[in-house]
């Protein structure tokens, strides 16, 4: 099976995770002055799941993980992953 564009949460860890990293996504997101849902098509996926990123409704799999970092050229350490 594929992986998704996001993992479901089933821990409150991972929760707290999700709210750290949507946190830096969406700072990046606004920083570059992006709607969701035009940063979502620049990375292959739907304006829905940056929405729950970025609410830390789903932990973003590392697939997007590592698009979003080659979208901000920046290091995944940024995310603290």
């Amino acid at each position: 099976m594929a992986a998704g564009p996001h993992v479901l949460l089933s821990q409150l860890a991972n929760r707290d995770k999700a709210n750290k990293i949507g946190h830096k996504i969406k700072l990046l997101r606004v920083d570059k002055k992006l709607k969701q849902s035009e940063f979502a098509k620049r990375i292959g996926t739907q304006q829905g799941c940056i929405s729950d990123w970025e609410r830390g409704i789903v932990l973003v799999s590392t697939e997007f993980l590592c698009k979003i970092r080659e979208e901000f050229e920046i290091s995944l350490a940024y995310f603290d992953v």
